[in-house]
């Protein structure tokens, strides 16, 4: 038990490093916790201070297997005591061709396929945007508002899922965007069911009109950051144009991929192969990592066309390949799902309860709650995250007006539902809260 004295000192040092934090770094950055965590367990994380939270937040989704899996860290310290590192640029190395192979065997797509490692989620969306139009002669690429896929420039030119990015931000030329699909709050006022995928009506008239003829590939995330997916009938669809118009489909898992979502990868619910998808630092449990894996022929280019600095860090692709290994071993595809069903059933059941819910969305162990009917939204979801979190519940805010629920895919179940249940307790209280305003 520490003495008043200690954690007066403890308190001093967390204001300090907020304070210099907030003077010498970027602004931009606003970490959502006002405290420095020390040690991270599985499902739990524990600030200096000895205090505990429940850990829905894990790194924005990062930490997949949470933060102290006793085999990452064994790999962790076999690189660290070994005899020191190298990257795939400098030289040929096993783990590489490990790592594309077990890729191989899970991903979406059919027939021979190569992989490029990259450094980042915004590297690997670059790579992709500059081997579709190298393949098919085409610049135009096509996506869907409210997505993000990076901040480098065509990363960020095709992203548009917050404004305050688009501010003073000239984006790059070639760069279109159509309605994405969030059927439960359609944006056309059609109900589900009698949906003619009217959102739709956009890509063909640019078929109509010629504008497909430019088109080199279609990014898309089939699990967008604030939870929502397209049915099945609207990505079939696109599938379809883009066979008949000769475009790449690519897709953005950085969110969903390995196994968040009860699947290796989101796409695989809708049964379809793609010509291209990225993942990230899922992969390798929150170590800096991108891929870009796609049909043989698209990275069939010409030595020297992409060559990054690092290429796929050894560390993260060690690391990446013991995820995998750990997620196959331990039956955690079939866990995220069956787990998933629990988030699910609590959150859809108070959404029907609560006037302050207006939707809830996503799919396996990436839930987000979208808030209606308050007044400056974006005070309110922080005030609502940070009353979560002195109940002890981490959980992330998308942008304003949608909190995410993203918790590692090996909480244990009773961690689970005391989360629930501090995030029930707050959601009622709020929703009084809500009742009391003025009309």
């Amino acid at each position: 038990m520490k003495t008043s004295n200690e954690l007066a000192q403890i308190r001093l040092q967390i204001y300090e490093t907020i304070r210099k934090t907030s003077k010498y770094y970027s602004r931009s950055f606003h970490p959502l916790f006002p405290t420095i965590f020390k040690e991270i367990l599985d499902g739990v994380v524990i600030d200096i201070l000895g205090r505990r939270y429940i850990d829905f937040n894990s790194s924005r989704g990062m930490l997949l297997l949470g933060g102290n899996n006793p085999r990452l860290i064994k790999k962790y310290r076999e690189m660290v005591e070994g005899n020191g590192f190298n990257n795939l640029p400098k030289a040929y190395h096993r783990d590489y061709v490990d790592l594309c192979e077990e890729l191989f065997k899970i991903a979406p797509i059919r027939g021979d396929k190569r992989v490029i490692f990259l450094d980042s989620r915004s590297e690997a969306i670059e790579v992709a945007i500059r081997i579709a139009r190298w393949y098919s002669g085409k610049k135009m690429i096509l996506g869907f508002t409210n997505s993000y896929h990076g901040l480098t420039l065509a990363a960020q030119s095709i992203s548009t899922d917050t404004p305050i990015k688009w501010r003073r931000f000239d984006p790059a030329p070639g760069f279109i965007q159509i309605p994405y699909p969030t059927c439960s709050v359609c944006r056309l006022k059609k109900s589900i069911g009698k949906c003619d995928l009217d959102c739709l009506n956009m890509l063909e008239n640019f078929k109509d009109m010629g504008v497909l003829e430019n088109v080199s590939s279609i990014i898309m995330s089939p699990l967008r950051n604030d939870g929502f997916t397209p049915p099945e009938k609207h990505i079939l669809k696109i599938r379809d144009i883009c066979r008949e118009n000769d475009v790449l489909l690519i897709l953005d898992e950085s969110r969903s991929s390995p196994a968040r979502v009860g699947r290796w990868f989101m796409i695989d619910y809708y049964g379809i192969d793609v010509d291209c998808v990225v993942i990230s630092n899922q992969l390798s449990s929150g170590h800096p990592l991108g891929v870009c894996i796609t049909r043989e022929p698209l990275l069939n280019l010409e030595p020297d066309y992409i060559e990054p600095d690092i290429g796929g860090d050894i560390i993260a692709v060690k690391l990446a390949l013991e995820t995998l290994s750990i997620i196959k071993d331990e039956g955690l595809v079939e866990r995220a799902e069956r787990v998933g069903r629990i988030i699910e059933e609590r959150l859809r059941d108070l959404s029907r309860e609560l006037k302050i819910v207006n939707t809830v969305e996503g799919k396996g162990m990436y839930y987000t709650i979208h808030f209606a009917g308050v007044k400056n939204i974006k005070n309110f979801t922080k005030s609502f995250v940070y009353e979560c979190f002195k109940m002890g519940l981490l959980l992330d805010i998308v942008r304003p007006g949608v909190v995410a629920i993203t918790p590692p895919i090996t909480i244990g179940e009773e961690i689970l539902r005391k989360g629930l249940d501090i995030l029930e307790a707050k959601l009622l209280e709020f929703d009084k809260l809500l009742e009391r305003q003025p009309t």
